[in-house]
């Protein structure tokens, strides 16, 4: 997969809204919903072999895995992950997610 090029441009300018942010509930978990501009189905193969402890359903076009403590779910053009509550570690997720589409596996 090294030789092909995985478009990542479904993360670039994505719509990002976070859910429960000053929630005054101690045990309600803050979520950042990513909403992309595309889909990122053909790179979730790929990304289920080069980050750790990935999991990938196929049949559910789905990928699961945890950065930073924080767990994350990635679908076809929606990713959710709990427990993050700034946009600037919600840029240094994209980011990173970037650098693994385009990472040899």
């Amino acid at each position: 997969m090294a030789d092909r090029h995985l478009d990542t441009s479904a993360l670039d300018n994505c719509r990002i809204t976070f859910v429960g942010a000053g929630a005054t509930v101690s045990n309600y978990v803050t979520r950042a919903i990513f909403e992309l501009n595309g889909d990122i189905t053909p790179a979730m193969p790929h990304l289920s072999r080069v980050i750790d402890d990935c999991g990938y359903n196929p049949g559910a076009k789905t990928l699961a895995f945890r950065l930073w403590d924080m767990p994350a779910v990635v679908r076809a053009d929606t990713i959710t992950i709990n427990n993050m509550s700034d946009l600037e570690t919600a840029h240094k997720f994209l980011v990173w997610l970037k650098d693994k589409m385009e990472s040899p596996d």
